[in-house]
């Protein structure tokens, strides 16, 4: 009754091993695999029968060979499972496949170490999924690092999590030391509130904000106007668990604004206070005198002066010198002569 008993266990042991994706593995003290099942054949591209026996060392390089057999011994001198390493193994087809085990030490009936017992799954496609994605952030934080608008995330407390190169020259504090650095801290309370007022609105919505403007003074003491767009950050849920945005530096387009504004200004002043002359002048046609729009009949220097910026200056054209002073001028020649 009792050998029954331990023959079912055994048996449905064995079923479970079988049937696990996770390859299941057993090895002497030297690391030669003494029991795998079906998954470790699977993974190695072999049989069983080719599996047994073999050392550790046949279907690994050398430098994986050496750390596998430091976590062994390690593994043996503490009696302490090793869990969740990563190794890589070359298949019969010469591919490699890269394995995340966990190794525990076998005993026998006295306590004494007599072999090794591990799990291990493939995760080949895991590995090649995070250097793709490693790849891809490294492109795009070198791509953040080289443009010339300020980039930002923020926590739900508008605190930096991640900032590049040129929001630290934009603000004027290093990147270094921004992170981890609050809104509150390079801005006046004002601002601050108004900044907060934004963000709360974007994350109750979830609508990007538009474009805005906030005024700081950097390190250095000068005035700085940023113009910054912002967005929310959702995790997988669908919750907003921060903020992004990009950040211009708008000082010198503000400056170039002011001093044009100014101008335009100044030119309207000084247009307002240039008198025109238009429409018909009613003019004597033999004292050439000019009447005014209270009927008063002016002289015309006096009337253009009224009505414009010109100022006279006198004098006699030659017809009238000659009209007013020809006899003269003929007596004044003869005697020269």
């Amino acid at each position: 009754m009792g050998s029954n008993i331990q023959q079912d266990k055994a048996n449905r042991y064995e079923g479970i091993l079988e049937t696990m994706e996770e390859g299941y593995f057993e090895v002497d003290l030297k690391g030669n695999y003494t029991f795998v099942n079906d998954s470790v054949c699977k993974i190695h591209g072999v049989s069983r029968g080719e599996l047994i026996g073999l050392s550790y060392k046949k279907y690994m390089e050398k430098e994986t060979a050496e750390k596998v057999r430091k976590v062994f011994s390690q593994v043996y001198q503490t009696g302490k499972p090793y869990k969740l390493f990563e190794w890589e193994i070359i298949k019969a087809d010469g591919t490699k496949a890269v394995e995340e085990s966990s190794v525990y030490l076998i005993r026998n009936a006295r306590g004494e170490g007599i072999g090794f017992r591990g799990i291990f799954r493939e995760i080949s496609e895991r590995k090649k999924m995070q250097e793709v994605l490693r790849q891809s952030e490294e492109r795009y934080r070198t791509i953040l690092d080289n443009i010339e608008e300020g980039y930002f995330e923020v926590d739900l407390s508008g605190n930096f999590i991640f900032v590049n190169e040129s929001l630290g020259r934009i603000i004027g504090i290093p990147k270094e030391k921004l992170l981890g650095m609050n809104n509150r801290e390079y801005m006046d309370e004002k601002t601050a509130q108004r900044i907060y007022g934004i963000f709360k609105e974007v994350e109750r919505t979830g609508l990007p904000g538009k474009v805005f403007e906030w005024e700081l003074k950097r390190e250095n003491g000068k005035r700085a106007i940023e113009e910054c767009s912002v967005s929310l950050i959702r995790n997988d849920r669908g919750e907003g668990i921060g903020f992004r945005g990009i950040v211009r530096d708008a000082t010198e387009r503000k400056r170039l604004e002011e001093e044009r504004e100014k101008f335009i200004a100044q030119l309207q002043t000084a247009l307002a206070k240039v008198k025109t002359l238009s429409g018909f002048l009613p003019i004597c046609a033999s004292c050439k005198k000019i009447r005014d729009d209270k009927g008063y009949w002016r002289q015309i220097e006096a009337y253009i002066r009224d009505h414009s910026e010109a100022e006279f200056s006198h004098g006699l054209c030659p017809e009238c010198k000659e009209k007013l002073y020809g006899s003269f001028l003929e007596e004044e020649n003869k005697g020269e002569n």
